[in-house]
Formats: C-alpha cells, structure tokens, sequence
C-alpha cells in the first residue's frame, strides 16, 4: 500500500468517525505518523478554502470547527517493552504520556511540522501501550487457550477498552453538524466518490463537504419538524381544528427557518437557497401527512365513548324490552327498569356534553363524519363481545349464579335458627 493509499484510507475514517485509533507497531515512529500528516495538511488546506469564501459571504463556520475538524485519535501501541514489574498502573499511564509528549509535542521535537499538523486537526490526542500478550501465541501449536494469553496483556486491554467507550466518545460531528445512522450511508458515499484517486483534489473533497452539510441539515430539520408535531399529535388527541393546524404548522416551520440561518452550510448563497427549498418541498409533503392524520383524529374524536354508549344502547334496549315483558306485573322488574333509564339517560347526556365540546364549533359533515366513526366502533364492538359471549360456557355462569344467590339464603336460615333458640 503506498503512502497516498494509507493516507487517504485514514482520512476517510477520520471525516467518518469521531475516535481515530491508529495501530503502531512497539513504539510511536516519525514515518508513521507522517502517513497521517500529508491527509491533515491537505484536508486542512481544503477546509481553509471553503471557509474562507464562506467567510467572504458572512456565513463561515466557527473557527474552532475549522482549525479543528476532527475530535479524537488514540496512538495504539502495541508490544510495547518498557513498563517495569513493579510499577503501578499510574506510572505506566505516566510512561505512555511522555512516549506521546516526546513524538507528537511540537515543543520537544526538532522537525515539528507533522505534530503541529496533528495538534491543529484533532482535538484530543492519546497515546496507549500494550504489553505483549506472550511469546506461547506466536508458535503454530498454540491452540488458542486463552490462559496462555499474558495476564497483563488482558489487564491493559480491559483498562483499554473501558478507556475507549468512557473517554473522549462522543457523536461524530462534521463542523457543527452531528452525524446520525441515517445521513451516514449518504455522508459515506460522497467522501468516498471525493477520495477514489487517493490524492483528491480540494474541489472534490468541497464538494463533498457540501453535500454532508445539506444533508445533515434537512435531516435536522426533518427531525425538528416530526418532533414538535408529533408533541402536538400528542398533547391534542381528538384532533385541531384544520385552521389551527395550518397555524401551528406555519408556526413551527418558521421556527425551523430561523434555526436554519444558523446552520453550517458549506456552498454560496444559492446553495443555502435552494436547500431551504427542498427543506420546503419536505416539510409540505410531512405537513400533509400530519393534515390527514388530524382529520382522521378529528372524525374518530367519539370513538373513545363507544363502549359507554353501547352500554347505554343495550340498557335502553333492555328497559323497552322490560316495558313489554314484565313492568306491568313485576315490581322488581318495575325498579330494574327505573335503574336503567336513570344509567342511561346519565351516559347519554354525558356523552353528548362531550360531543358538543368536541364538535360544537366544527361543521354539520364533521360532526356527521364524527358520528358515523362511533356507530362503525359500536358495531365493531358488538361483534367483538358477541364473539366472546358465543365462547363463554353458560352451564358454567348458571351454576355461579346459583351458588351466589345460595349464599344470602343459607346465612339467614342461619340467623332465624338460632332467633328460634
């Protein structure tokens, strides 16, 4: 692999991710990491330009995400030789940083270029050392046991990995802008289509700049915008009215135009133009989305009382019924009968209270199209409970029935008895 293929392998890795770590073999060698220099002073060259003309326009990105665009890069040692038996974790961490401190701190070293160039491009550099996991590996008879693996190999590597996932993790960010699972096949594309060659030309890597930071940018809009409907969905169950949700809708898309000002957005004016108009184009297609889903939350906006009201619908069913069979001879089924006229006289009233809160300002078809979704919900429900009764054992609720009302009987028997004594 030639210089220019290794550099370009790990410029791609470092514009994708936000951790670098670059295998060493036993120590930290100055043609190593000028491997890593000839990407860094080119990828900075490349970002100074664009931002530079960004600048000349009045919407440059901050100079913190410029001089340092990359966040975190790890120099992974491995067989290193030099810690003592008897020293203490600490002082082997403290050997690792002067190992750094003597390759990479541009004060310490004669030729400084590659270091500064290091210093300049990533935020955080780090250095850690292994110690070799043991000569037994090595042979073509080692069977794999893992007992055989150097205990303070396993013992740096734990303190490694814990190291790795605790410090200087962080969401991969490209000048400003976080990286998410779904932009990344998109951002991954274009840098590789600006790197084909190995050596790319500063227009190409531009160029790709671009597009990762208007993509990222109509993703988060996209994001913005699905949140804070949907917190409204959320907070309005039955539905908005449609000229309150136009108002909303309208609301919340210019809250998102001026987030968008501030947004990192690499390409001239016309650039920021029109991907504010796809951003439009979006957010309208989302918006129509919501639009129907309020509409069928408008027209189900009674369907919550549907089981209330099929309980007063048999109650009323069940007291005409009672009217014809047995209210003229039967003074039980008289009170049964006023029980159930006072039950369902309360739901139907309480559930058209609601309707009229509900509906009251909305017009005749809606609460048309709102009533029939309830009678669709009742009917539904009928056959789902219909369904239930038909496999429910009869013989079964009789004989509970019969020990129910046994009970009371065999407990006054009792109690006359013993008055009877």
């Amino acid at each position: 692999m030639t210089k220019e293929q290794s550099a370009t392998i790990f410029g791609l890795t470092a514009v994708l991710s936000s951790k670098q770590i670059y295998n060493i073999n036993m120590q930290i060698q100055e043609d190593k990491v000028e491997n890593l220099a000839y990407f860094m002073r080119f990828a900075q060259a490349a970002l100074s330009k664009a931002a530079a003309d960004m600048e000349r326009e009045g919407k440059g990105p901050s100079r913190e995400d410029i001089d340092r665009p990359f966040q975190s890069l790890d120099f992974l040692v491995r067989d290193w030789r030099h810690f003592r038996d008897d020293w203490t974790v600490e002082q082997c961490k403290e050997q690792m940083e002067q190992h750094l401190s003597r390759h990479v701190n541009p004060q310490k070293m004669v030729e400084n270029s590659t270091a500064e160039a290091l210093h300049a491009m990533f935020k955080r550099l780090n250095c850690f050392c292994m110690p070799h996991p043991g000569l037994i590996i090595e042979k073509d008879t080692w069977s794999g046991n893992v007992s055989d693996i150097s205990k303070d190999f396993i013992r740096f590597m734990d303190l490694y990995v814990r190291d790795v996932f605790s410090i200087g993790l962080s969401t991969k960010k490209i000048l400003g802008s976080e990286l998410s699972t779904m932009s990344f096949p998109l951002v991954l594309r274009d840098f590789v289509s600006a790197f084909h060659d190995a050596a790319p030309a500063a227009m190409s890597f531009t160029q790709a700049m671009t597009n990762c930071t208007v993509l990222l940018a109509k993703e988060q809009a996209m994001k913005n915008y699905t949140k804070k409907m949907t917190e409204e969905a959320q907070r309005h169950p039955r539905g908005m009215k449609p000229e309150e949700f136009d108002s909303l809708s309208r609301s919340i898309t210019k809250q998102l135009e001026d987030d968008f000002k501030s947004v990192t957005i690499f390409g001239s004016d016309d650039t920021r133009k029109s991907t504010w108009n796809e951003i439009l184009e979006n957010l309208t297609t989302l918006q129509k989305q919501y639009a129907e889903e309020n509409s069928r939350r408008l027209e189900k906006a009674l369907v919550a009382f549907a089981n209330l009201c099929l309980l007063g619908l048999v109650l009323f069913i069940l007291d005409r019924i009672s009217d014809w069979v047995c209210d003229w001879w039967s003074k039980t089924c008289t009170d049964l009968s006023k029980l159930m006229l006072l039950a369902y006289v309360v739901i139907f009233g309480y559930v058209g209270v609601q309707a009229y809160l509900a509906l009251h300002d909305r017009s005749r078809v809606a609460a048309a199209m709102a009533g029939g979704e309830l009678w669709k919900e009742m009917v539904r429900l009928t056959g789902v409970y219909g369904e239930q009764i038909q496999e429910m054992n009869f013989k079964e609720l009789v004989d509970l029935a019969k020990k129910v009302l046994s009970k009371p009987d065999a407990g006054s028997n009792d109690a006359s008895s013993k008055k009877e004594d």
